[in-house]
């Protein structure tokens, strides 16, 4: 395929969201978001406030402001009445038990996005040693 450059690129990419289910566990569930590629100098503006004393709804709150400008549409999402639009994004968002997972979903799908590689499941844990058990020292190697 050639490299063919877009003035204002957009991709399908695949979101997935983790649900809390009954018995202590989470089920991941599948949809595609349209998603605006920025340049690097633009993705600041979507930064969000390291501000320590914000609450969660804050942060849901300006993830209502922000992740419409970045996410544009999605398909195979929907609920008992069918399809859900992405125009209600902002509302569930702040207003909706899926504020939270949807959130971190979106964001995990725009970074994968933003630095070209997909996520890789435990890449973090397979970097480093499992941690010792609280009280015990780290073993020593040479």
């Amino acid at each position: 395929m050639n490299f063919k450059m877009q003035e204002e690129p957009t991709v399908w990419w695949p979101v997935t969201i983790r649900l809390p289910a009954d018995g202590g566990v989470f089920v991941e569930q599948k949809f595609e978001a349209k998603i605006r590629v920025l340049p690097e100098s633009e993705y600041a503006q979507f930064s969000l406030r390291e501000d320590v004393e914000r609450g969660m709804a804050e942060t849901l709150a300006e993830n209502a402001r922000l992740l419409p400008r970045l996410v544009l549409d999605w398909i195979d999402v929907s609920d008992e009445a069918g399809h859900v639009t992405i125009l209600r994004l902002p509302e569930l968002l702040t207003h909706s038990a899926y504020g939270v997972p949807l959130s971190i979903a979106l964001w995990q799908a725009i970074a994968e996005v933003r630095y070209g590689l997909p996520s890789a499941a435990g890449a973090t844990e397979k970097n480093s040693e499992p941690s010792p058990e609280p009280g015990a020292t780290a073993a020593l190697t040479s």
